[in-house]
């Protein structure tokens, strides 16, 4: 299987399909858990991610194959890059729920762009937001709310979100940090219903991947 089969199947996170799962897709699943439980003792990175779900094809070459073939008649590129596609889409979600060092290591890699902000620019970016002659249009409200979020002070981000929300109930990046901060602060029920708002808007499945770690983390 060439590379650009790899490149097209590593593109599960925007190209989630709902098809029907079949054995292939348990046995693949667990090959990428057992993966990943075997390496994640290096480190939270998305490297392992995308290096166990490329193993797990290697693994199972013979049995994508058959299916392709029994799926669509041939085993062209464009019919093996479809289903490889969907089947990482549903195992990205699926695993969450089913393996616990992928649910550990997604949920940790989402936090990595937010380590090392400087807290004082993030506070200076603030007070100018704040300045008495700024407008609190949409588009500043959702800065601040996003501010605050990286400043860890989340019923503020609550606050300006929804403050956002009241000027446009479409605006995706104040439903994805509601359902964040609605996370982090033990109200699973609602991030699970905002994540999946967001997702449906967007038409981006990715976003399925935080409701089903909400979903983990409210069954525990």
């Amino acid at each position: 299987m060439n590379r650009l089969i790899l490149s097209l199947l590593f593109a599960f996170l925007l190209n989630y399909s709902a098809s029907s799962q079949t054995n292939l897709d348990s046995a693949y699943r667990n090959e990428v858990c057992k993966c990943i439980d075997s390496t994640i003792i290096l480190g939270p990175n998305n490297d392992i991610i995308a290096d166990c779900f490329e193993l797990a094809v290697y693994k199972f070459e013979k049995e994508f194959t058959e299916e392709v073939l029994r799926l669509y008649g041939d085993t062209t590129e464009e019919n093996a890059a479809r289903l490889g596609t969907e089947l990482a889409g549903r195992a990205a979600i699926n695993l969450v729920g089913e393996c616990d060092a992928y649910f550990y290591l997604m949920d940790s890699i989402r936090y990595t762009e937010f380590r090392n902000l400087d807290e004082d620019s993030l506070k200076n970016q603030l007070s100018k937001l704040n300045s008495p002659d700024r407008k609190e249009t949409e588009g500043i409200l959702s800065q601040k709310a996003l501010l605050y979020f990286q400043l860890k002070s989340y019923d503020s981000t609550l606050v300006y979100s929804d403050a956002a929300l009241n000027m446009n109930g479409n605006n995706t990046l104040c439903l994805f940090l509601k359902a964040w901060a609605k996370e982090l602060k033990g109200d699973y029920d609602e991030a699970i219903t905002l994540y999946n708002q967001v997702a449906d808007m967007t038409k981006q499945q990715n976003y399925y991947i935080f409701s089903e770690i909400a979903k983990k983390k409210k069954s525990r």
